[in-house]
């Protein structure tokens, strides 16, 4: 299945023209990385994942994890790999939601920070504004919730993995009709799947765009995807239950995949991101 769906999706963001991939520096005094795709020219208008790590990390160890930057070639895609600032104990951090992690209240603009970045990255290649996207680990997904809720317009989707919505829902300013994808491992421990004293659950988190954007009813298939490296076996294992929300306003959808036996950090299989992008295209 997860095959098809990255042919598709491969499809989708095909380029045709030779060309060469480039690297840029955004962001001034706090940089970040644009990466582009080889096989575009000065035409092509190209979609933009912007990748967040999660608290502790950095762009660089968080994305050579999951595999984001160097699948740009075959799914067609540029990427901007941004760091979040550090705190007192040298750890970086989003300044996401209440939760999560501006621990020591620094108020830091991340929204506006990563706001610039994209206008920033249109003004250096040619990307397709209505193909931004933003996923997010950990930190990095209450973060990509909170742009959600600030900076909707730059948007057309968010992936959320392992993170959380607010608690206070009524802190999303102005959310907007995106596409959202919520994938989280079922033994979680650090941001549990059935939520905590801090944090809401997985299907709270979700709920509120169910509701914002009036979607229908969930339809749930147990086993949909192969979504991890199955350790010491080379056959498919479909190990995820994914429920998609559809018939949302703007033709948008909500969705859940839940990985059963996968703890905070999955460790996923190549495929996964041409299929979370099809999702949230």
């Amino acid at each position: 299945m997860l095959r098809r769906i990255l042919c598709v999706s491969s499809l989708l963001f095909a380029l045709t023209t030779q060309g060469s991939a480039k690297t840029y520096t955004l962001g001034g005094t706090r940089p970040a990385t644009l990466l582009t795709p080889s096989m575009v020219s000065a035409k092509d208008k190209v979609p933009l994942l912007v990748f967040l790590h999660g608290y502790t990390s950095n762009g660089q160890q968080s994305d050579s994890l999951f595999g984001v930057s160097r699948q740009r070639d075959q799914l067609g895609f540029a990427v901007i790999i941004a760091d979040g600032t550090r705190n007192s104990e040298g750890n970086r951090f989003w300044n996401a939601t209440p939760e999560c992690c501006d621990f020591e209240e620094s108020g830091v603009d991340d929204a506006a920070y990563i706001a610039e970045l994209i206008s920033e990255a249109k003004t250096v290649t040619s990307i397709d504004s209505d193909k931004v996207y933003l996923i997010g680990h950990s930190n990095g997904a209450f973060m990509s919730y909170r742009m959600a809720c600030e900076y909707p317009e730059l948007l057309r989707g968010i992936i959320s993995i392992s993170g959380a919505f607010f608690k206070d829902p009524a802190l999303c300013k102005k959310p907007g009709t995106l596409n959202i994808l919520q994938i989280h491992g079922s033994v979680d421990q650090t941001i549990p799947f059935e939520g905590s004293t801090y944090f809401p659950s997985t299907q709270t988190s979700l709920d509120y765009w169910i509701g914002k954007n009036t979607c229908s009813e969930g339809t749930l298939e147990v086993g949909a995807l192969d979504l991890v490296r199955a350790s010491g076996s080379s056959s498919p294992v479909n190990e995820t239950d994914s429920k998609v929300w559809e018939n949302c306003q703007n033709k948008t959808k909500v969705g859940l995949w839940k990985i059963n036996g996968t703890a905070h950090v999955p460790f996923f299989n190549d495929p996964w991101l041409g299929a979370a992008l099809k999702f949230v295209e």
